[in-house]
């Protein structure tokens, strides 16, 4: 290390990103071991899903509270969208307090660097904003694929909190949308080529974008392993209606469509089904769809998604990440596409139209679905998608490559 004790912030919330901060953090620590790790928790702030950030390494947690943004909690208790808090706070005065406030933090924390996985969600937003002010540079690390990297996302209004927050950002009583990786970084880190190219072109300067991979994959590689003897089938189940990703009008028939391929498949070559559900999946969507399935299945969230991959002979789902992490295992996958227009958000529905342009196997009726479990269940799926354009490389280094680069932000950063 050099002259003093450097410290890193990272700025967390629920879910893989925290993972993929914990690993970076893992690997700094290893090579300048007096390397200080703190973690800004702003789950608090997210009424919606309410799932705590787990840090899976050693770290101090700071904890921010809607007290230390200098903001009163309207909507807690509530499944109201947070943003509404902006417009009994004061409106854009909201941010604006938030950022004052969050610098004060910043200069009692005194960190060389603050990381993050998100910065669209006002409160990072806010904390990486208060951090630029007081010159300390800010790193966004993408961790994982599908992120939507577009100056503005196209959005059908299907709820009433959802044309509010609109038309509330309209009025300026609310931050306006901030495009993924736009948040005045000195370092963003991209999971792959193309998707630097796609940060470029939102206009994000070259000069600080660099390509590292997906952290998280880098261990897939360890867990490769057989098939198990009796086929078993995984459905990586996601969040969607109740979450108002997609009109149940449209996405119900299509569970009834999946149901039936699997049932009429299980009559005559039974296999092992395991639902695999989303930490922030919708449980009346998945409960309907559990109902109607005419034989027995295991519901299983005990291992990280990759071994439970690991652990089965196929995968079936729609457009989860889970279904590259399959391919990165060497489990065939079964996509059924929930139609484009099904989608809430446009930038959602074109990630799920990337699965039909890639070379997975996709089916959307019950027989075609029947067979194509089938083909995947008996290593008789010849499909080989071409994951690259969303994580590439994965060579096992991308949670050194991330580390390199936000190391050489720290100058000087050695070992003397």
């Amino acid at each position: 290390m050099s002259s003093r004790e450097r410290t890193i912030c990272f700025v967390a919330v629920a879910g893989s990103a925290t993972f993929t901060q914990g690993l970076i953090a893992d690997e700094i620590r290893r090579r300048f071991p007096e390397t200080r790790i703190v973690v800004f928790d702003t789950e608090h702030f997210n009424t919606r899903t309410r799932s705590p950030v787990v840090w899976p390494t050693t770290g101090e947690i700071v904890k921010l509270s809607y007290k230390d943004a200098g903001l009163v909690n309207f909507t807690e208790g509530t499944r109201l969208p947070v943003k509404l808090n902006f417009a009994a706070n004061g409106g854009g005065f909201a941010l604006k307090r938030m950022i004052s406030r969050f610098r004060k933090i910043v200069r009692d924390t005194r960190p060389d660097v603050v990381v993050t996985c998100n910065d669209t969600f006002f409160v990072q937003l806010a904390v990486l904003r208060a951090a630029q002010l007081e010159g300390v540079p800010t790193a966004l690390v993408q961790e994982g694929p599908f992120c939507i990297v577009q100056k503005e996302a196209g959005t059908h209004d299907r709820t009433l909190s959802q044309t509010v927050d609109r038309m509330a950002r309209k009025l300026g009583l609310t931050p306006q949308h901030c495009a993924y990786g736009a948040g005045g970084h000195s370092l963003v880190l991209a999971a792959s080529e193309d998707y630097a190219r796609r940060f470029a072109e939102i206009g994000i300067p070259e000069t600080t974008i660099k390509v590292a991979g997906v952290p998280r994959f880098d261990a897939i590689e360890a867990i490769k392993r057989p098939p198990p003897a009796e086929p078993r089938l995984l459905y990586v189940f996601q969040p969607f209606v109740g979450q108002h990703k997609v009109s149940g009008e449209i996405f119900f028939p299509l569970l009834k469509e999946m149901a039936a391929g699997l049932n009429a498949l299980h009559k005559r070559m039974p296999f092992e089904f395991v639902l695999r559900a989303h930490h922030r999946a919708d449980p009346v969507t998945f409960d309907f769809f559990a109902g109607l399935l005419d034989f027995p299945a295991r519901e299983d969230t005990s291992l990280p998604l990759p071994e439970a991959l690991a652990n089965c002979t196929a995968s079936i789902g729609h457009y989860s990440t889970g279904l590259i992490e399959s391919v990165l295992v060497d489990r065939p996958v079964l996509c059924v596409p929930v139609p484009t227009e099904a989608f809430t958000d446009i930038a959602e529905g074109e990630k799920q139209d990337w699965f039909t342009k890639v070379g997975f196997l996709c089916a959307t009726t019950a027989r075609d679905i029947e067979l194509g479990l089938e083909a995947v269940l008996t290593g008789n799926c010849r499909h080989e998608p071409d994951i690259s354009t969303e994580a590439y490389p994965t060579d096992g280094k991308a949670v050194a490559r991330a580390a390199d680069a936000i190391i050489e932000l720290l100058s000087p950063f050695s070992s003397t």
